[in-house]
């Protein structure tokens, strides 16, 4: 059984798409309509309509290259055309700068009142942020410059390309001996084998490849942060922290608290890595043993996609059988694509594209991890279902700060279903050690990388340089202090942060954190109270029409107590405790 999108739900042809792109230029040159003409809320109205049908469009095009680009990272075909659409959208931002000058020079009384109108109802959240943007808007000829600024701008691109394509790791020999060519797809298997000599050397391959571009990387990377401190100052935010937060209605200092509530527990995951060593009779506990399988490969179990499917499905029962249905239904309509190919991307994802439906990436090696993959990005692809059945399009898309929550969800609940339903001692042992690690991969890791972020963010913020070297050793004195004293850290871990795709995406791993903490509540709830699931299902349709904090209070959850995370530690503390 192989699960492949049907990209012709999208575009069917060439002349198709660029049908679409001909219309979404035509959409374009209507915004020129308001120069000199955005004064009234009639205007405004006509604006945010029209923004909206343009955005539409937009996301369906660009999502349709972005997802052939991810099926084959090399199809010159997605790379020309989405390089094409970024210049003519990047002409269009330089062009239409008028627009925004205008919106801020509308006094704030007429904003706030337009804002409650029955008219302005699913813009009503972008009207009052206009109000909160306008000492963040600059003068035209500025923001002109700072849209053209942004479009040269290619980090992360830059690290795509060398991670996904370029970088080789060369060949390494696989649990039966044989000579195979390590690549981003078996990577995690290898890395994670029972066999030692198997995983270590997988793992000092794949970092010996980092390093031979640790300077290209850091260069790159350094770069990355001082661009973002330089849009942040323009912008007239304190720092790129500052604009991370404020943008995304966050209250100040919510990674440092993330940090700090984590940090308490650190004594916990000695404790894990403690029975982790004790329990594998090892004399020296490294770095390559810290997640890897307990049992040889006989021991650990394989499971097919219809496996997989059937195993989720009964996992997600207490959210209802309009929910797990929903899986037969992403199936039998092309949501997923689990093949592995070529260039793939070697991540996992889900994508929604409005009035169509949300499409899923992963690569299915039959492994437990991939299992729980799918149970994951099928989370968010219900996540997504929810919110455009309930809301208008200028209000379906989740903030990034609750994206992992419903994702999170379907993980823990797969993983307790895992832990009570094995068939003997062994598996029981690995399945609680998959979801110990998943909460340490989450959770502590995450927490980790955060305080990373926080460190080179602030050093560029403070004038303080940077080099490879400084970036090295300070992941590595980090790898240390989470890894405690029972584990002994090679200093080649030092290049870790290299490969961490979503540090050129300032301050989202916090967000994997908070993630997790939450759903660990919305799991418990669910547990305690049948009708609990009316309220978890009203937070997943709730898109963005509330604030990030609000919308987890409509599922109970309140972040930024530090009772939500001595509560998520309690899950952990559990299940080390039953191991």
């Amino acid at each position: 059984m192989e699960l492949t999108w049907d990209l012709s739900q999208l575009y069917s042809s060439v002349q198709e798409l660029n049908k679409d792109i001909d219309s979404l230029k035509n959409l374009g040159s209507r915004f020129f309509d308001f120069k000199d003409n955005l004064k009234s809320k009639e205007d405004l109205l006509k604006y945010y309509k029209l923004s909206e049908s343009f955005q539409q469009l937009e996301d369906k095009i660009v999502s349709y290259l972005f997802f052939k680009k991810s099926l084959d990272g090399s199809d010159i075909f997605a790379i020309e055309k989405l390089a094409e659409l970024e210049i003519y959208l990047q002409e269009l931002a330089n062009n239409t700068t008028f627009i925004t000058q205008s919106i801020k020079k509308i006094p704030n009384k007429d904003l706030k009142l337009w804002s409650s109108l029955p008219e302005f109802a699913d813009y009503d959240l972008a009207v009052l942020d206009i109000i909160k943007q306008k000492k963040h808007t600059l003068p035209e000829a500025q923001e002109k410059l700072m849209i053209s600024a942004g479009f040269t701008v290619a980090h992360g691109e830059i690290f795509d390309c060398l991670d996904n394509v370029e970088i080789k790791f060369g060949k390494t020999k696989d649990e039966s001996g044989k000579l195979v060519e390590l690549n981003q797809s078996n990577l995690y298997v290898l890395s994670r084998s029972n066999n030692k000599q198997v995983r270590k050397a997988a793992s000092q391959k794949m970092r010996k490849a980092y390093k031979a571009v640790n300077q290209t990387l850091a260069a790159n990377f350094i770069s990355h942060l001082k661009y973002a401190n330089f849009e942040a100052k323009a912008y007239k935010y304190k720092n790129t922290l500052d604009m991370c937060l404020t943008g995304a209605d966050l209250p100040a200092g919510l990674p440092q608290k993330v940090v700090k509530n984590v940090e308490k527990f650190l004594s916990l995951l000695y404790k894990y890595y403690a029975w982790r060593k004790n329990f594998m009779k090892l004399e020296k506990f490294e770095s390559c043993d810290l997640v890897c399988q307990l049992f040889d490969k006989q021991t650990a179990s394989k499971y097919t996609l219809q496996d997989a499917i059937n195993i989720i499905k009964e996992a997600l029962k207490p959210l209802g059988t309009d929910y797990t249905n929903m899986l037969d239904t992403a199936i039998s309509q092309n949501w997923i694509d689990s093949r592995y190919l070529k260039n793939k991307d070697s991540g996992a994802y889900s994508a929604d594209v409005y009035a169509v439906h949300p499409f899923i990436l992963l690569t299915f090696d039959q492994t437990a991890n991939s299992v729980s993959t799918l149970a994951h990005e099928f989370g968010h692809a219900m996540h997504s279902y929810y919110s455009e059945k309930s809301q208008p399009y200028a209000k379906h898309n989740y903030e990034y700060f609750v994206a992992e929550v419903a994702s999170t969800v379907n993980e823990i609940l797969l993983a307790e279903h895992m832990i009570a339903t094995a068939k003997t001692k062994e598996e029981k042992i690995q399945n609680i050690t998959e979801f110990l690690n998943t909460f340490l991969s989450t959770v502590f890791t995450q927490t980790q990388y955060t305080e990373f972020e926080l460190f080179v963010h602030d050093s560029i913020d403070k004038g303080v340089p940077l080099s490879y070297k400084k970036l090295n050793d300070f992941y590595l004195s980090l790898m240390k202090k989470y890894c405690g004293k029972e584990v002994s850290v090679i200093k080649e871990t030092q290049y870790n942060w290299s490969y961490i795709p979503h540090f050129y995406r300032n301050f989202y791993v916090f967000k994997y954190v908070t993630g997790f903490v939450a759903a660990c509540a919305i799991v418990e709830n669910l547990k305690n109270d049948p009708t609990y699931i009316n309220k978890y299902i009203k937070f997943l349709s709730a898109g963005s029409s509330q604030k990030p904090c609000d919308l987890l209070k409509i599922a109970d959850v309140d972040i930024l107590s530090e009772k939500t995370y001595q509560l998520a530690m309690k899950i952990f503390e559990k299940y080390l405790n039953l191991l």
